[in-house]
């Protein structure tokens, strides 16, 4: 886990995290206190989730395009083949979020 904090420290210092409001989907590893103390030191009152500042709307038909859509399909594109290293990691995920961005969202949250 805590690997996984580091890497997002890096990332996330070198782009602006004024505009950022991170949503945590509340999976047992997303819940842990060293993620939310992380959260509440670089996004204080800015979080959305269980435990933090601004709940994670329950049931929200905004939010299941993203469960049923958006995640397995990122997964798919970062997971196709095997990672070998975290740099080739968040290669691939900066890759598949470009090339989910090209998705008509309008039709998918239609459905």
């Amino acid at each position: 886990m805590m690997a996984l904090l580091v890497h997002v420290r890096k990332y996330s210092y070198k782009r602006s995290v004024r505009n950022v409001l991170p949503a945590d989907d509340g999976a047992p590893a997303h819940f842990g206190q060293p993620v939310r103390n992380w959260l509440n030191q670089h996004f204080p009152s800015r979080w959305i989730g269980r435990g933090g500042p601004v709940n994670w709307p329950a049931r929200s038909p905004d939010l299941y395009p993203l469960d049923y859509y958006l995640w397995g399909n990122l997964s798919n594109i970062i997971y196709a083949t095997e990672v070998d290293s975290p740099e080739e990691l968040l290669r691939r995920i900066c890759a598949a979020g470009n090339q989910i961005k090209l998705t008509p969202f309008e039709i998918i949250r239609a459905t």
